[in-house]
């Protein structure tokens, strides 16, 4: 194994868990909140990219195997007037931590660290109670 694979994890059924076309960049990091939605029954995956973009999935389990996961939505979380030193940007995700208390989920940078909500229920309406993205 090459060092810089020391951290690839290989997929449960051995095939693509996901499958995104048109994306540009590399992902860099990933975190799971196991209980999910309002009734803490839902697992969603944060997968960061190394262009400061986070793509959010609802991974639906059966038998122990992931099948047909939504895709929730696509959050650009870098904040160049936070992050950017002297012009310099490195959207790169180096960590992501959840914070299930806060309901945010920290996203760290070479040069800063950004709170990002684990949920935007808000712009959904009437739909909040179920609400998972």
């Amino acid at each position: 194994m090459h060092p810089l694979m020391d951290e690839a994890v290989s997929s449960i059924a051995n095939r693509p868990w996901f499958l995104k076309t048109m994306v540009r960049y590399r992902l860099t990091r990933i975190a799971v909140d196991s209980a999910a939605g309002p009734y803490q029954n839902h697992t969603v995956v944060f997968l960061g990219s190394e262009k400061g973009i986070i793509l959010k999935f609802l991974a639906k389990m059966s038998s122990g195997f992931l099948n047909d996961s939504l895709f929730l939505e696509e959050l650009n979380v870098y904040n160049p007037e936070k992050c950017s030193i002297d012009g310099v940007e490195d959207k790169r995700i180096v960590g992501m931590q959840l914070d299930k208390k806060g309901n945010s989920i920290y996203v760290a940078f070479t040069s800063c660290v950004v709170k990002v909500p684990l949920s935007r229920c808000d712009r959904h309406g009437k739909c909040k109670k179920a609400c998972i993205a």
